[in-house]
């Protein structure tokens, strides 16, 4: 805040309170900004895990119903990335492999169009690995931020306690100098 000094001028002044506040609200806004910086880092990694392990469920199926466990899997990694900024990315990779595992032609049960189509597995498995490596360079792209905001976090109490301490070294200088 500020205050008038007996000359009459303006002067700027931060009670400790005012201190205090501030660096609450400074400390609440920087650390729900690395905890929801965190929290999409783990969704991420999550989400590469679970394509590594559709990725890999795929190359050993050879059954059909191996080929339905892994149209399971990707419909539940479409169903949990509603609502996530994945939604998209694994609707439009596994959206069409889904409808026609669905739908089959009519000499066909579930599954077995993935399992005769190999080719269309290669180009799942393909797009798989793009998906997770798009994923991880995101990742260490966020790690980068998800650093920068633990350094700014660290600097705003830095600054916090180097005011407090001023403050306090200013006050036990003045009661020396009135002892004196």
């Amino acid at each position: 805040m500020s205050y008038t000094d007996p000359t009459g001028a303006t002067q700027a002044y931060v009670s400790d309170a005012e201190l205090m506040a501030w660096l609450e609200e400074k400390s609440n806004l920087q650390y729900g900004e690395l905890r929801d910086a965190m929290n999409l880092s783990s969704e991420r990694i999550d989400l590469i895990k679970r394509l590594s392990v559709l990725k890999a469920d795929m190359q050993n199926a050879k059954t059909v119903d191996d080929f339905r466990g892994v149209r399971d899997e990707m419909m539940a990694l479409v169903h949990d990335t509603k609502g996530t900024p994945y939604a998209e990315d694994m609707s439009g990779l596994f959206g069409d492999a889904i409808k026609a595992m669905d739908h089959p032609d009519d000499d066909q049960q579930p599954g077995e169009c993935l399992k005769a189509d190999k080719a269309t597995v290669a180009v799942l498995k393909a797009s798989i690995d793009v998906e997770t490596d798009n994923l991880g360079k995101i990742d260490s792209l966020e790690l980068v931020q998800i650093q920068q905001l633990v350094s700014d976090a660290k600097e705003t109490s830095q600054l916090a306690s180097n005011l407090f301490s001023s403050r306090d070294q200013t006050a036990n200088s003045i009661v020396g100098n009135i002892r004196g």
